[in-house]
């Protein structure tokens, strides 16, 4: 029978393997000998257990959503990663690897975090056991993640910013690795996807396959049977897709979908769609799939998502997408919002960004009436409250407060200046985005360069939305798809251009702005709430 799972040399076909430079070689060789047999002992299964059963809060629930159902024409089962402890999959797969590492007399643990579920995850057991703990991660993925690096701290992790490369996964990585190499004697380095030199990839994938094989048992219990149609998950390194799938690799009556980050798109170079983009190449001891230039060196990758931000892909996945064993899908940064808000408005669920990626995965499939659908949420989005706050140019302001995220505004707590209590609305508003939304002058306050960031991000936030932009600030109006224009009790609607032509009142306030007069300026002059302000009202959809 053909087998996808790895080989007795640590290869998924031709991919895998360890690549790791001579100082590493004793320590990936140690850890090569024992991950079997601790893993495969009794004490070892009864301890990891007992942790998942009354630690973590296993076995997660798996959720028939049947509103998400009823849209896509199918039965679509959740299982339910977020309600983990710690709020993600990375908990399975970090008490693992401690725990191992305890058994094998290490005294330091080290990990490397992108989104900071893997960095949390890790610190928290580390508490628990007693052990030191550090961490790494990117210092663009500690400003976007400032809740998860709070709560590392809390738990006694010392978190280290990484300022090389692009500052996010995959840099981080390097400088976890770089420590590893410093300290081979009493150091354990946690990888927390199914990355790096063999053994990681199947230990990681063999630690996270509790999501696979308790998905047979609900199923059966659900469905009467222990397969579904479909598994889908998303996938950066691919820990909780391993997890997801591992049950089934094997299994041709399942359709393995992947859902990876495509960011701004595939074409723009600005994506960390890895099996679309990506050539054969080394990366961290591994041999898989690599976005990289025509010279062999490894581009920055980009997603919205921290924790699909890498470069690489596990070498299970690369073998999977090469054997054509799985579908893999690129799910673009506006489609996996739009999966998100989807997810909250029909279920209640607010996921992570890595998992809206696999919801967004879900508009590009054809499915049956009859068909069982599993679709791993592998982490809640209450981390991702930094994304929006980013959007509207407030993060920073927010990252100085003293309890960051956490500030209680208002009566009793700090209170706002109006611009940012504008901003905060905003945020709260794509938060909850609805189909039509009227914003009412949301850049109060604003310089005029934050104000077009805050403009474009709102346009890639709400492009599947119709909204009403109520503004007097008329040089935005040149990027928005249509301008309300109210004269004399009539109401025109066209283009800025079309605009421009037909009413010389719009051309002349138009030109004021832009040839250096300040928006209080003619806010004052022109724009009182009376049938001269509404001339100048947008609607941007």
């Amino acid at each position: 029978m053909k087998t996808y799972q790895v080989n007795n040399e640590g290869y998924y076909g031709e991919f895998g393997g360890a690549y790791i430079p001579e100082i590493l070689h004793r320590c990936v060789d140690e850890l090569k000998n024992a991950y079997l047999n601790v893993l495969d002992s009794e004490d070892f299964k009864q301890e990891f257990n007992d942790l998942l059963h009354d630690y973590v809060g296993r076995p997660s629930p798996l959720y028939l959503a049947r509103r998400l159902s009823a849209k896509y024409g199918c039965k679509i089962y959740l299982k339910r990663e977020d309600l983990n402890h710690t709020g993600a999959h990375k908990i399975n797969n970090a008490i693992g690897q401690v725990l191992l590492a305890k058994r094998m007399g290490k005294s330091r643990i080290i990990a490397e975090t992108g989104a900071g579920q893997h960095g949390v995850a890790t610190a928290t057991v580390c508490a628990l056991i007693n052990m030191q703990c550090i961490i790494y991660m990117g210092k663009t993925d500690v400003e976007r993640q400032h809740v998860n690096v709070e709560k590392m701290k809390m738990l006694g992790a010392e978190v280290r910013p990484v300022t090389s490369g692009n500052m996010t996964l995959k840099d981080a990585t390097n400088e976890a690795i770089r420590d590893w190499c410093c300290h081979p004697a009493d150091t354990y380095y946690v990888i927390g996807s199914t990355v790096g030199p063999h053994p990681y990839p199947d230990m990681v994938a063999r630690l996270q396959s509790v999501i696979s094989e308790e998905i047979r048992k609900q199923l059966k219990e659900h469905e009467g049977r222990e397969y579904p149609d479909y598994l889908m998950a998303c996938v950066g390194g691919g820990s909780n897709a391993a997890g997801t799938i591992f049950h089934y690799i094997d299994d041709e009556r399942v359709q393995i979908v992947l859902a990876e980050a495509g960011g701004k798109g595939i074409e723009t170079g600005m994506s960390a769609a890895t099996i679309q983009l990506g050539k054969m190449g080394i990366i961290h001891g591994a041999k898989t799939l690599v976005i990289q230039n025509e010279d062999g060196q490894i581009e920055e990758p980009y997603s919205i998502s921290a924790g699909l931000d890498y470069p690489g892909i596990g070498p299970m996945h690369a073998n999977l997408a090469r054997q054509k064993r799985a579908i893999v899908l690129s799910i673009n940064d506006d489609e996996a919002i739009r999966a998100a808000f989807e997810l909250t408005r029909l279920e209640g669920i607010i996921p992570a960004l890595e998992s809206a990626h696999a919801l967004g995965a879900l508009n590009k499939m054809q499915f049956r009436p009859e068909d069982i659908v599993v679709l791993t949420v592998s982490g809640r989005g209450d981390k991702d409250t930094e994304t929006y706050l980013k959007a509207v140019c407030f993060d920073r302001e927010v990252a100085e407060m003293e309890q960051g995220p956490d500030t209680v505004v208002g009566s009793g707590g700090v209170r706002l200046s109006g611009g940012q209590a504008k901003r905060l609305a905003l945020a709260r508003t794509l938060w909850h985005k609805r189909p039509v939304l009227i914003l009412d002058d949301p850049f109060s306050a604003l310089d005029r360069n934050t104000e077009q960031e805050v403009y474009t991000n709102l346009k890639a936030m709400t492009s599947d939305s119709i909204v009403i932009l109520l503004s007097h600030r008329l040089y935005l109006f040149p990027e928005m798809d249509q301008v309300i224009w109210m004269e004399h009790g009539h109401a025109a609607v066209g283009t800025h251009e079309e605009i421009m032509e037909k009413y010389p009142e719009y051309a002349r306030l138009y030109e004021e702005q832009t040839k250096g007069s300040t928006a209080e300026k003619v806010n004052a002059g022109k724009c009182a709430e009376t049938e001269q302000g509404r001339k100048e009202r947008g609607r941007a959809e």
